[in-house]
């Protein structure tokens, strides 16, 4: 992609699944903002960015370097993506104390080896 707004446009789409009004709040700049600089009619300022890198789902689904310079994927390959469900599991293991994590675990592993014997 040929610059920056392309590749902004692109992580908006298919990283956030977000339209231009929302997209824009997140990284605090106007709509109208972003489709200037989404046509590269306008630059994406320092502060745009650091919102983008805050709010970047914490699990940098996306590679900087691509969406600054161009460079490599836009995906960042190594880190797998998280599903709705995968994140929501996350976040609610990060609740439990410890004992409530001793049983997921348990379960999680009384699970796999229940599925290990079904597939023999």
């Amino acid at each position: 992609m040929e610059h920056i707004g392309k590749r902004l446009s692109y992580v908006r789409k298919n990283i956030f699944k977000l339209n231009q009004k929302d997209f824009s709040n997140l990284i605090g700049v106007s709509q109208g903002a972003l489709s200037d600089i989404e046509n590269g009619n306008r630059g994406l300022s320092m502060e745009a960015l650091i919102y983008l890198c805050k709010y970047s789902k914490g699990d940098n689904s996306f590679s900087f370097s691509w969406l600054l310079l161009g460079e490599g994927e836009p995906l960042n390959l190594e880190v797998p993506l998280l599903t709705d469900d995968e994140q929501e599991l996350l976040n609610s293991y990060r609740l439990l104390d410890n004992r409530g994590r001793h049983i997921i675990h348990a379960t999680i592993y009384q699970e796999l080896d229940r599925n290990k014997l079904s597939n023999n």
